[in-house]
């Protein structure tokens, strides 16, 4: 499971168990983008190799 939908899954559960209202509507819907590409960024992102070794300078 993706750390995004596991951010949603605990979000939704803090929603039922909380006084706090949960997001509906057009904002539901933002967060749930905002998260998926939070998600894809992490999934897609290149990574650097460290180089170690003596300086060339």
């Amino acid at each position: 499971m993706s750390a995004a939908a596991c951010r949603a899954m605990e979000e939704a559960a803090r929603a039922l168990t909380d006084a706090v209202p949960a997001l509906v509507g057009d904002e539901a819907m933002a967060e749930r983008e905002r998260l998926r590409r939070e998600d894809e960024l992490r999934a897609t992102a290149q990574r650097e190799l460290e180089l170690g070794g003596k300086s060339w300078a």
